[in-house]
């Protein structure tokens, strides 16, 4: 098991949309933002041989929720934590 400690930038590529999709649930703004973001994963890894590596990662990045990209409606809240669950396959070659 592994873990980690970083930052994630929320970065906004566009105009804020006119009309906005959803606006009783929320507002999208064309501001961006950085968050703290921690990381925890574990991952597998297979010798082939004597040369070939096989990996297997597996890896949870959570940050808060990004509350200057996305305005909650009025009387909403802005609390919560967003998820990316990231799998990784890696074939390596060592000497």
């Amino acid at each position: 098991m592994c873990t980690a400690l970083g930052a994630k930038d929320y970065v906004v590529t566009g105009p804020e949309p006119f009309p906005q999709p959803l606006p009783n649930i929320a507002t999208l703004t064309a501001h961006d933002q950085w968050r703290l973001l921690y990381s925890v994963g574990f991952g597998l890894k297979y010798y082939w041989g004597r040369s070939i590596v096989l990996r297997f990662d597996f890896r949870d990045y959570l940050t808060p929720f990004p509350n200057k990209p996305i305005v909650p409606a009025p009387h909403g809240t802005d609390r919560g934590i967003f998820q990316q669950f990231t799998p990784m396959v890696g074939v390596g070659y060592r000497f």
